[in-house]
């Protein structure tokens, strides 16, 4: 007597979960959905892709063009779908999510996810320490970016006023030295 069984497909879950519930707990998808708004003709929304991204970084490291098979052996339902067409998940969603996570205010956006993950953690912000650092600039460097960031000359560490700088400043928490800005 022969029976017909239905195909077993093993998909692979692995840490996924732990991840997945990290972001959920920090609301990163409701940070990145106040800045990155989902289009209507989209079958899978930037802020999707970015999040499988994060997965991928967290736990595999495939570059964009093999992120497609990285997906295919993983259950769908870790991402929050039943299911992927075949094609959907490519190297140019990915380069689209990525280009349209450069176009928000990113400044607001990381001290929102900054401030999700010291309410989430409980960092102790009582005391920090602060560090800067300059870097120098030779030559003409004139106007400013579309950022708005301009070159000054300012007071120097190296005691050069002569040239243009950038301070760059790092913040961590006195419990354990996580950056916070």
């Amino acid at each position: 007597m022969s029976r017909d069984y239905d195909t077993i497909t093993r998909l692979q879950v692995g840490e996924m979960p732990l991840i997945r519930k990290v972001i959920e707990q920090l609301h990163l998808k409701d940070i990145l959905l106040k800045y990155i708004k989902p289009h209507k003709k989209e079958s899978i929304p930037a802020v999707d892709s970015l999040l499988i991204l994060l997965f991928n970084i967290t736990i595999s490291r495939q570059p964009l063009y093999e992120i497609e098979q990285w997906v295919e052996r993983i259950d769908p339902k870790v991402f929050g779908y039943k299911f992927f067409k075949k094609g959907v998940i490519n190297d140019d969603r990915f380069g689209r999510a990525l280009y349209k996570l450069y176009l928000p205010d990113r400044a607001s956006m990381m001290t929102d996810i900054v401030l999700s993950m010291i309410k989430f953690t409980g960092i102790d912000l009582s005391r920090v320490h602060n560090d800067s650092t300059t870097v120098k600039a030779y030559g003409e460097i004139p106007g400013r970016t579309r950022t708005g960031l301009k070159l000054a000359q300012g007071h120097s560490k190296d005691h050069r006023p002569d040239l243009k700088q950038i301070v760059y400043s790092l913040s961590v928490s006195a419990d354990g030295t996580v950056p916070v800005h």
